[in-house]
């Protein structure tokens, strides 16, 4: 039975006495810490990417959370899912047309391909709200 050697030993004899899980799970994460620092301080398009998605996600989110309140909790109907769809829109589509100039770039690029072709695509407030990056 010495001869058996199971991975459990194999790793007791190759990890230092130093080493403990929680210390490996400290270095794991401040590697990750600086890896993601480093990335966003001297990489302009993953910078852009967490600036995107930054002002992006509250307004993805107060999206679904009025599509949820909506349905599951308020119980409306389509006509008052689709009013309360609508109020939202009105407020957000302008905050997107911030972050779009805030970003510039492709992102007002975009904007303006999606403001041309979105009919269908889009609701009718965010188009409304994209039109003027066509004079730009």
């Amino acid at each position: 039975s010495s001869f058996l050697v199971t991975p459990f030993t194999l790793l007791k004899q190759l990890k230092p006495p130093h080493c403990t899980p929680r210390k490996i799970l400290l270095l794991l994460l401040l590697t990750s810490i600086l890896s993601f620092a480093s990335l966003y301080t001297f990489h302009r398009g993953f910078r852009r990417t967490i600036q995107f998605w930054r002002g992006m996600a509250p307004l993805v989110l107060k999206y679904k959370y009025v599509k949820f309140r909506a349905l599951t909790i308020d119980r409306c109907g389509e006509e008052e899912l689709e009013r309360r769809l609508n109020v939202y829109r009105e407020t957000s589509a302008p905050a997107l047309v911030d972050l779009i100039l805030r970003l510039g770039g492709i992102y007002v690029k975009i904007g303006q391909v999606m403001s041309t072709i979105g009919q269908g695509l889009l609701p009718q407030q965010y188009i409304d709200a994209l039109q003027p990056l066509q004079d730009g």
